[in-house]
């Protein structure tokens, strides 16, 4: 699934907003290409190391990416709770693509007298962006907790 939100302002709001988000949904306990945890080490040293935390430079990126990542899901909700797009943002959080599958899921729900109640549980995490493409991406992986999602009929 892919969100994209195009704006031209700030460096941050096009991360957050016409960045192409490509979104790699995975499966809750990692992918294939996890590696081990690293045994910490045994060496002693005459005198203990510093605790210092690095500092990830594009933390604010990130934060920006995850909050038009959350928004979208947040209108998406909001649509399938009443199986309609109208009254949400979706066009402004996704790619004519992802709204249009977002477009197909209403109708059909619309046709079956369908809704969602419940929500989405979320573990989102940026784990790539490429801030020098000419569309700057970022890709996030979310084990989505679909336990509280339900499907309910409105009528019939």
């Amino acid at each position: 699934m892919t969100a994209r939100q195009v704006r031209p302002r700030t460096r941050a709001l096009v991360l957050c907003g016409a960045v192409g988000l490509s979104l790699a949904l995975t499966g809750c306990g990692g992918s294939s290409d996890t590696k081990p945890p690293t045994a910490p080490s045994t060496a002693s040293s005459a005198a203990p190391a510093p605790s210092v935390s690095p500092v990830d430079p594009d933390a604010a990126v990130k934060a920006a990416v995850l909050a038009s990542y959350s928004s979208m899901w947040v209108e998406q909700m909001k649509a399938y709770r009443v199986a309609s797009p109208d009254g949400t943002k979706l066009d402004d959080f996704a790619t004519l693509d992802a709204l249009s599958a977002f477009e197909r899921d209403l109708a059909t729900m619309k046709k079956n007298n369908t809704r969602v109640t419940g929500g989405v549980g979320h573990e989102p995490e940026v784990t790539a962006l490429d801030l020098e493409a000419k569309i700057p991406t970022a890709t996030v992986e979310d084990c989505i907790d679909l336990s509280k999602w339900k499907a309910e009929r409105t009528s019939g």
